[in-house]
């Protein structure tokens, strides 16, 4: 990881009590977010002294603005939520147990399933037990991790990247998207008619004995991917022997399909690309959740892809970051907050560090 400390320090705390240590440690996480627009504090425990209990009482609270920020506390759960306004929604990360210098308190904030009826908004550092279901225009899902998508109406400008995906990036309503930089252990399948997208540095991984491809996209730029499909099946009518990759009807001659690693044999429409690929030699396969996806060394994907990147989620600028953690958001690594003090002191000690990728 790349963090660097931006504060390791002692000090006192004057005339605080029991009740507002929570706070004592949320400020230092919301050194960066600056005061343009208003930051509502949302924790599930109604002990602890935040502005909301849950998202959709912020949501539909008349103080919540367009352009405000939801911030999601570490242990917090929610229920299936709605997002009806302009807003950014931000929560620790993810797979926090798993990955090193976290958070001193290891928990993520969940939300059982979350429907994006708005435009503009950005969801960061959330993981979502279920669907995010989709139905508003230019959202941004990053760094987060979810069960899938799904939607129920023509959606435009939407953008998925850096998040772990446990399950099928899906729609026949997707016009345009842009999906980078994920881990999707599931299929990605988008097949409006008409539709373009641009799909680049991910790990697709599907391994479901049913006959449906690993990638299915028309018109779309599909550049830096590793697709593996697992098992390898043959089709019953042997018109192909495996199922990784499809355009669609018609769809090849206005696709751009280069500088990608696959498990099927090769296809001569598309020579610019690694064939019988196996993910024991490309992947580390060891570590944590998302570190199994990082490459090898040796990995055939090192150094593949356009412009002399690495294949796959970590390559490229904008490389998938462990656990989700969101850019530039300070934590607390450690926290040392005494039961008791002097009086009305209590010593603090606090180590944060500045999440700089």
């Amino acid at each position: 990881m790349m963090d660097s400390t931006v504060s390791n320090f002692h000090t006192f705390i004057h005339q605080i009590s029991n009740t507002m240590k929570t706070a004592v440690i949320f400020l230092a996480s919301l050194c960066w977010l600056g005061a343009n627009a208003t930051i509502w504090r949302i924790n599930s425990n109604p002990q602890v002294n935040a502005n909301f209990t849950g998202i959709n009482e912020a949501v539909a609270h008349w103080t919540v603005n367009n352009g405000d920020t939801l911030y999601l506390e570490n242990g917090s759960y929610f229920p299936a939520s709605t997002i009806t306004k302009t807003l950014t929604i931000i929560g620790p990360g993810f797979f926090l147990l798993e990955n090193d210098s976290t958070y001193a308190n290891p928990l993520p904030a969940l939300i059982q399933s979350l429907n994006l009826s708005c435009s503009g908004s950005k969801i960061t550092g959330v993981k979502m037990i279920g669907n995010v279901s989709v139905n508003g225009n230019n959202n941004i899902i990053e760094r987060c991790a979810l069960g899938g998508t799904d939607n129920g109406s023509q959606v435009y400008g939407l953008i998925i990247r850096q998040c772990y995906v446990a399950g099928n990036i899906s729609s026949g309503s997707f016009m345009s998207t842009t999906i980078n930089n994920n881990i999707v252990t599931g299929m990605i399948s988008l097949t409006a008619t008409n539709s373009s997208h641009n799909i680049y540095n991910n790990v697709i991984y599907y391994n479901n004995g049913n006959t449906s491809y690993a990638l299915t996209a028309i018109n779309s730029s599909v550049i830096n991917n590793i697709i593996i499909r697992e098992p390898v099946l043959p089709d019953p009518n042997q018109n192909r022997t495996e199922y990784c990759i499809s355009f669609g009807s018609g769809g090849n001659a206005n696709s751009s399909f280069a500088r990608n690693l696959m498990s099927q044999s090769p296809n001569a429409l598309f020579p610019q690309n690694l064939y019988n690929q196996a993910k024991e030699n490309i992947f580390k396969l060891s570590g944590s959740t998302d570190e199994n996806w990082q490459l090898k060394s040796g990995s055939p994907a090192i150094g593949y892809g356009s412009n002399g990147d690495d294949c796959g989620a970590f390559g490229g600028p904008m490389y998938y970051v462990l656990s989700g953690l969101p850019w530039l958001l300070p934590r607390i690594i450690e926290a040392d907050i005494p039961s008791g003090g002097n009086g009305n002191m209590i010593p603090v000690h606090i180590v944060a560090k500045t999440q700089e990728e």
